[in-house]
């Protein structure tokens, strides 16, 4: 951040000094003099004028100054160039007052400098480059009645962006390699004669990476500069461990991010980023703070949310028929449309958002199908992590411990795991030791189909609904994206139940990808008229179709 100097509103004492460049009397103009502007910060809170040296500008650094007369508003300057010596910003060559020292005019000044008058400002995404961090620090001074003086004049500048500053304490076995800020819009519009600037509509969103600055305490600091806006922020920490790096993302509630500085402070865990404190905006203005979108201990699902009968359950008011099958076990016959607290379904699947509305396909083009019929008939898209693990990360550490969780599932009831899928549907794709597990004696196996038929499982109730599947895999450079495989039926092609059981890690050049299995649903070649069901590979960031199973008396 830049060096500035600070300024509160003149006591009695100092209003004396203010007016030197206000009264062309007293100020001592005797002719034309150079422009010379003495660059301060307004500070709330404080009464006098302190000049803190650790908080300047920086030498080299210049300003965009514009002058309009005060009377009819009349051009004088427009985007006249300073640059800072050291202690006052002066105009490289000659940049002269108006003669008639009994005039008065308005000042706005800009940081940074630009060539052309700015219309629009655009944050940089790396600001873990020093010059890129600097270089999106916009502030804006401004001053009215000024009568020109052959002193200094005094211009109060003020940030007009947000500061995001991040204290870690790093608890983990690793290194903290970034942080970096997702979900904002980089571009704001610039209005000079407003004082003012306002989000950029219609601009994509861009991940900010932060600067990594002094530590403090034993904790590392990193900060980055965002426009203001109202956003679902999105904080991701990455994290080396033998050589191999992690991402840990925590997400915080809508908030209106104003002009001013936002602090929090996080514990980095083995395998979690732990919330410990979210710290008021300090030093530029004081306007809220942020809050975790999901709390870091997900508490139960309070009991009075869910209802069980013998063919139904009712939880967080939705209705869910069961039904017990030849496997001896109860099974939800519909796809779980159950939205957490904080959580907001996302029709964008290149957001990494936890959860997504079901879709479909029309001219090779994915549509997300926001309705609440749809989502009644179909359910929405989970990522493993909402579903098991309250919205907090899995890692390889702890995705061994999720078999046969409670995950977003109502008391009493679980997440299936392979074994439950297997016993039912009759075949499971080989675990990480090559293990294949078919159980021939599956109320719903099929030899020749290596798995259960569509017809048959839909016959006896267990009622496929196909919403698709999000598809993202783990690489540095994937994308999300809605799977556009479409069955003869017209409806997805592809879509994944979710599973418990963990499959396990694979390590590439470029990124490391953790799979879970998945019952899958295949409607292509030989099965395209009566597709297939069988326990596969799903990737732990897609996002797919949740069925709970009663747990096992």
């Amino acid at each position: 951040m830049k060096k500035l100097w600070i300024l509160a509103a003149c006591t009695a004492m100092f209003a004396t000094a203010c007016s030197n460049d206000e009264d062309p009397v007293n100020g001592g103009f005797d002719g034309r003099r150079n422009i010379v502007i003495d660059p301060v910060i307004m500070k709330m809170g404080e009464t006098i004028d302190t000049r803190a040296t650790d908080i300047d500008f920086e030498k080299g650094d210049a300003i965009g100054l514009n002058i309009k007369m005060a009377d009819d508003q009349s051009e004088y300057l427009r985007n006249g160039k300073l640059v800072f010596d050291g202690t006052q910003f002066k105009a490289e060559s000659e940049m002269l007052w108006y003669e008639d020292a009994g005039l008065k005019s308005n000042l706005v000044a800009y940081y940074p400098y630009t060539a052309t008058l700015p219309a629009e400002f655009t944050v940089k995404s790396d600001q873990s480059v020093a010059t890129n961090y600097t270089a999106s620090d916009l502030m804006m001074g401004f001053k009215e009645g000024v009568f020109p003086t052959d002193r200094q004049v005094v211009l109060p500048f003020k940030h007009m962006l947000t500061k995001l500053v991040v204290n870690i304490n790093n608890k983990s076995y690793g290194e903290i390699k970034s942080v970096t800020f997702k979900g904002t819009v980089p571009t704001a519009t610039v209005d000079f004669a407003t004082k003012t600037i306002a989000v950029k509509e219609g601009v994509a969103a861009q991940d900010v990476i932060a600067k990594k600055v002094a530590a403090q305490g034993g904790q590392l600091n990193f900060a980055a500069i965002v426009v203001p806006q109202n956003v679902k922020l999105q904080m991701a920490v990455t994290i080396a461990f033998n050589g191999t790096e992690k991402e840990m993302v925590q997400t915080y509630k809508q908030v209106e991010l104003k002009n001013g500085q936002y602090v929090v402070t996080i514990d980095v865990l083995p395998d979690k980023i732990d919330i410990v404190m979210s710290g008021d905006i300090q030093d530029w203005t004081d306007n809220g703070t942020l809050e975790p979108d999901q709390p870091v201990n997900p508490e139960p699902q309070p009991e009075e949310d869910f209802q069980e009968f013998a063919d139904h359950f009712i939880y967080h008011g939705e209705k869910y028929n069961i039904k017990k099958f030849a496997d001896g076990r109860v099974w939800m016959t519909e796809n779980l449309r159950y939205v957490p607290a904080g959580v907001t379904v996302s029709s964008d699947p290149v957001k990494d958002a936890h959860m997504w509305y079901p879709y479909h396909v029309e001219n090779a083009v994915c549509i997300a199908d926001t309705d609440a019929a749809a989502v009644a008939k179909v359910g929405y898209l989970y990522d493993h992590e909402i579903a098991l693990n309250g919205g907090q990360p899995i890692t390889d550490e702890n995705a061994r411990t999720f078999e046969g969780a409670q995950g977003i599932c109502p008391k009493g009831w679980h997440i299936p795991t392979s074994k439950e899928y297997g016993d039912l549907f009759g075949y499971v794709q080989k675990d990480k030791d090559g293990n294949e597990y078919t159980n021939p004696n599956a109320p719903f196996y099929d030899e020749d189909w290596k798995g259960a038929r569509h017809s048959s499982v839909n016959k006896a109730g267990w009622n496929i609904a196909r919403p698709g599947t999000r598809f993202k895999s783990s690489s540095e450079t994937a994308v999300g994206n809605y799977q556009k495989v479409v069955a003869s039926d017209g409806l997805p092609g592809l879509t994944y139940y979710m599973c418990s059981t963990y499959y396990k890690t694979h390590v590439g050049k470029t990124s490391t990808n953790m799979q879970f299995f998945g019952l899958m649903t295949s409607m292509i070649a030989k099965y395209a008229d009566d597709g297939r069901l069988h326990v596969a590979y799903n990737n732990y960031k897609n996002g797919v179709a949740v069925r709970c199973i009663k747990d096992a008396k």
